[in-house]
């Protein structure tokens, strides 16, 4: 097909854009298959063709000769784009994922996983053993796990990834967007190198946090991450492997001192941490996994729905709301953290939350879960008309000083809108 398909290209098209001294000349021995000749010495059809490959048949492509790994990094190098996919059911995660990574355009740089526990369970439990062994097959499942979700990816492509009751998440094509509770689910959003975007993932122990601000050495936590100073940093996204844990409040502190009202900070406790799979598996329940988006062209907001939202009309106010930001839809994504005390439970239905920021954010994905605490505020939206008092945790009236805003909720949801500009 590939082969009838350049014949036709050749034939229409290239032997005008191409000079004859640029192209070599053709077998001699008529027996000879043209068609090899013709992949490889004009490039104008390999690009008109190659141009047409998902990512994965690009890199495949790359191998047959210098001429098609040019031109194959050369489109890669100009495709940025993000993605996401969804389960609802069974399908193992490394099938899900090869199977989405086979229409991708882009090459991801960084994957993001929210797997509903009794899925993760299902998939990578073995079978029944004694319970001296217990232990053991938990390391083993989570070994499991890792590995096999590294075998779908890319090589090179980070991962975080964590276990939670529920989760939030969209088809690639944004026909379906679900708020998954109490059943088996994943949600994953893929990003891509985009230029001038920098999404770093990092880890901070509690270990580190003992000196407050200050690591050993008297450095600031994440100074010594290679975060800090950096003028452009618009979002972190923090995953506390515990609650209470002292990692999450000093890097929030050092977050606010740096950047004071500058700054998107959003997040929630899940229920385990599984990636990155460098970390082992002490570090996974201690400290935080965090994720840094910066760039100069990053453009960022988060609004906080807290228990005075009651109504699928409070919610749809909220999300307009958080619209009149202004943040650029375009190359955008959003990801909500929600109590496992709201979503159906709240409002006597499912998706209220969602179904409001679609109506609002139509070509928009939403990714996130459910967990066990919220973190987050009202940052670049507008204020609400009226608001009850509440207190933060510096022990101060909130509002009377925006720079340290209470951060940290139970039955709550939080939204983070990030748009990452223009794409190029």
């Amino acid at each position: 097909m590939v082969v009838h398909i350049l014949k036709a290209i050749m034939e229409a098209e290239v032997c005008s854009e191409m000079s004859s001294e640029s192209v070599q000349d053709p077998p001699a021995d008529p027996s000879v298959d043209k068609a090899l000749w013709v992949l490889t010495a004009f490039p104008q059809i390999v690009k008109n063709v190659l141009q047409y490959l998902p990512a994965k048949a690009l890199i495949q492509s790359g191998r047959v000769c210098k001429l098609w790994y040019q031109e194959a990094c050369r489109i890669l190098q100009t495709r940025q784009d993000m993605t996401w996919t969804m389960t609802e059911d069974d399908m193992p995660v490394k099938d899900e994922l090869t199977e989405c990574f086979e229409d991708y355009s882009s090459i991801p740089r960084l994957a993001i996983l929210f797997c509903e526990s009794s899925l993760y369970e299902k998939m990578w439990d073995s079978e029944d053993k004694p319970s001296s062994t217990r232990n053991k097959r938990k390391r083993k499942k989570e070994s499991n796990m890792i590995q096999k979700v590294q075998e779908a990816l890319p090589v090179g492509c980070s991962v975080v990834g964590v276990t939670v009751p529920g989760v939030i998440c969209c088809s690639t094509d944004l026909s379906v967007i679900t708020e998954v509770e109490d059943n088996p689910a994943m949600s994953a959003l893929f990003l891509p190198h985009m230029d001038d975007v920098k999404v770093q993932p990092f880890y901070v122990s509690n270990e580190e946090c003992i000196h407050g601000q200050f690591n050993e050495d008297g450095e600031k936590v994440l100074g010594g991450k290679g975060l800090l100073p950096d003028p452009h940093l618009k979002a972190v996204l923090l995953l506390s492997c515990g609650l209470g844990s002292p990692a999450l409040h000093v890097v929030c502190m050092e977050l606010l001192n740096e950047y004071k009202g500058n700054i998107i900070i959003a997040g929630a406790y899940p229920e385990e941490v599984i990636a990155p799979p460098e970390l082992s598996l002490a570090q996974r329940r201690d400290g935080l996994v965090g994720i840094a988006i910066s760039g100069e062209h990053v453009q960022a907001a988060s609004i906080l729905l807290d228990h005075s939202v009651r109504t699928p009309a409070d919610v749809q106010g909220a999300m307009k709301r958080l619209k009149a930001a202004n943040i650029p839809q375009e190359n955008s994504v959003c990801f909500m953290f929600a109590c496992v005390g709201r979503g159906y439970y709240h409002y006597g239905k499912g998706n209220v939350e969602t179904e409001a920021f679609h109506k609002e954010f139509p070509n928009t994905p939403i990714v996130g879960f459910f967990g066990n605490g919220e973190v987050g505020c009202d940052r670049n939206v507008p204020k609400k008309t009226a608001t009850p008092e509440k207190w933060n945790f510096h022990g101060g009236k909130e509002g009377d000083d925006e720079k340290y805003p209470d951060l940290f909720h139970g039955y709550t949801t939080v939204l983070c809108l990030v748009s990452f500009g223009q794409r190029k």
